[in-house]
Formats: C-alpha cells, sequence, structure tokens
C-alpha cells in the first residue's frame, strides 16, 4: 500500500486496535527480534531482559547490560518503536561519553560562537 491507502490503513488500525503496537509485550518482541538479527548469541544475551517502557506514543525498550566501570545506562541498547505503525524511530548503543581532543573542543566552540552572532 502506498500514499492514502497506506494512511487509510493505519487510521484504521488505530481506531480499531489503538495502533500496530498495543503492548509492551509486543514491543519487547519486536526490540529483541532486531537485537537478534545485529547481536545474537553473547551480544544479545547480555542485553537481557529487556525493559519495555511506555512513553505515550512509543515504546522504548532498552537492554540491561551494564559496562564495568563506567556511567550508569553505558553499554545498554536502547530501540524506539511507535505504536500507530510500527516504525523504528531509533536504535542507538550507549557508549562512554566522549572527550575530544583540545583541537575539537576549540572548534565546537567556535562555530557555536558564530551561531549565536546570526541569531
Amino acid at each position: 500500500m502506498a500514499g492514502k491507502d497506506s494512511s487509510t490503513f493505519k487510521l484504521m488500525v488505530k481506531i480499531a486496535h489503538g495502533g500496530m503496537v498495543t503492548s509492551a509485550a509486543t514491543a519487547h518482541d519486536i526490540a529483541a527480534a532486531i537485537l537478534k538479527d545485529h547481536h545474537a548469541g553473547a551480544g544479545l544475551a547480555k542485553q537481557q531482559p529487556l525493559k519495555v517502557a511506555d512513553e505515550g506514543e512509543s515504546w522504548l525498550v532498552r537492554g540491561s547490560y551494564q559496562e564495568p566501570g563506567e556511567a550508569a545506562g553505558v553499554g545498554a541498547w536502547f530501540i524506539r518503536i511507535m505504536k500507530d505503525d510500527a516504525r523504528i524511530v531509533n536504535v542507538h548503543h550507549q557508549g562512554p561519553p566522549l572527550d575530544p581532543p583540545e583541537e575539537i573542543k576549540t572548534l565546537i566552540e567556535q562555530i557555536r560562537g558564530a551561531g549565536k552572532a546570526k541569531g
């Protein structure tokens, strides 16, 4: 389906069922399938259990892995799934905070300063 037909179908599903992904269990299973495809075996196992949060129009599914010696959340995968049409709108791995070299920090400050001068 494309265009108007697709929009009509999504609207009908939303009215009749509350959307394509109506439960935390379904969001969990979708995220698990994606993680399995990209990080099978030990990579997927260390993210268990997956935690699902209802965030209004979307589900946020978060892995449980904590990288030893790092700040809270570092090592976990996050997947955001829209409830109405099951779109995956974000797949993210929480890495450690970056500490860029001084020349990069200077460049960032220059760019920010140029942006403020325009505004």
